[in-house]
């Protein structure tokens, strides 16, 4: 289960009306889906006014730390810099590579012809990776970086050898397996959707009342703007040309459905929605069946812990339908962040990530709710550390 990492954080705008900049979008769509990626963060946007017509901004951090949201100054020369009718977005969690700044996305691979220029944003995983580099490989490529992005990547541009961008990710979806929910941008301003046909990884758009188009991983950063939010269908290509900006829909082939559990139960924000599906609901929904296959005899020392944060949905249906109390036993650190992909010093990052409530757990029958089982590392420190803390004395 090394691998099960393909958290991360697609964002893009396009002002569909003018040249107004939609860096402010962008930059406020990445802080609203911190929480899908928290290793690196990065934007390209499009402008014509400027001899680099696409420029690339990443850093390693948090979206506050690289784009200087604290520093009104530094930050105001950094989004001039970037200002652009045309952008696109990424908060990344590492699905391979090593977190350096050289895997940040976007990619951005430069042309000397305007529609082969690009730059491109994913969330997902492809599993057939190790293949398509060694394909790569075989024909002269060489690949300076240890990531899926840059196979895409390749790929990607040898299909953009052609301005038949329908058969360009055409092309690209039957060679990649896997998970690809992608955004890209071209040099001549032209934006690209594209969600592969299982649709395993979520991405959504809205048109704002003030003509703004904008794309999303998730809907909770897209609801402020407009409370229409659309799914992109698996399989689903949307393109917006600079010459009509005009958004134009083109399912490319039949859908496969398929779902990442994780994004409902863990990875997602419990106020967005997923294909229609209300990511509050399926927690408290997965609680209530945990709690109708429950054995134990329950007696008047029986309390429900969750495992904060995504848990305590889950909880709440399960407490509900038992009719247990729900207690806060464990405090999360805010500043802690995520654990489930660090590699290094892990158990003493949860160490570091829980206060553990004594007078609430002591000598009690616990019933502890946890939504995060990749390897069981965290879930296993979390328990000894209940009975070392808060077991009898």
């Amino acid at each position: 289960m090394k691998e099960m990492n393909e958290n991360c954080g697609v964002f893009a705008a396009y002002d569909l009306e003018s040249d107004r900049t939609v860096i402010p979008h962008v930059i406020d769509g990445l802080f609203q889906l911190q929480h899908r990626g928290q290793l690196s963060t990065g934007i390209t946007s499009f402008s014509e006014a400027r001899k680099q017509i696409l420029r690339t901004l990443k850093g390693t951090g948090l979206v506050s730390e690289v784009f200087h949201l604290s520093e009104e100054e530094n930050s105001h020369v950094i989004q001039k810099d970037l200002k652009g009718a045309v952008a696109i977005g990424h908060v990344r969690y590492a699905t391979s590579g090593h977190g350096c700044i050289d895997d940040a996305q976007p990619f951005e691979y430069k042309h000397g012809k305007r529609h082969q220029w690009f730059s491109f944003a994913f969330n997902g995983n492809l599993a057939n990776a190790e293949n398509l580099a060694a394909k790569l490989t075989s024909e002269g490529y060489h690949l300076r970086h240890d990531v899926d992005t840059e196979v895409i990547m390749h790929f990607l541009a040898r299909s953009f050898e052609t301005d038949n961008y329908e058969a360009t990710f055409t092309t690209l979806q039957d060679q990649i397996d896997g998970a690809c929910s992608m955004v890209t941008l071209n040099a001549l301003g032209n934006l690209f959707v594209y969600r592969d046909k299982h649709g395993f990884k979520p991405i959504c758009y809205t048109i704002t009342p003030d003509g703004f188009c904008l794309i999303s991983s998730e809907s909770s950063a897209l609801l402020p703007y407009s409370s229409e939010v659309i799914d992109v269908a698996p399989g689903e290509l949307i393109t917006i040309l600079r010459e009509t900006r005009t958004l134009v829909k083109k399912q490319l082939c039949p859908p496969e459905k398929a779902s990442c559990f994780l994004e409902y139960v863990y990875f997602s924000r419990p106020t967005s929605r997923l294909d229609g599906c209300s990511v509050y609901d399926s927690r408290l929904a997965a609680g209530r069946i945990l709690a109708e296959v429950e054995d134990q005899n329950l007696d008047e020392n029986c309390v429900v812990i969750p495992v904060p944060d995504s848990a305590r949905i889950a909880a709440e249906g399960f407490a509900e339908t038992l009719g247990i109390p729900l207690r806060n036993g464990l405090i999360r650190n805010t500043y802690a962040g995520r654990t489930f992909i660090e590699e290094e010093g892990r158990v003493a990052k949860v160490r570091r990530k829980f206060s553990f409530a004594h007078n609430i757990m002591h000598n009690k029958r616990i019933f502890l709710l946890e939504d995060s089982l990749v390897r069981s590392t965290t879930l296993t420190t979390v328990i000894q550390e209940i009975h070392r803390q808060c077991g009898p004395r």
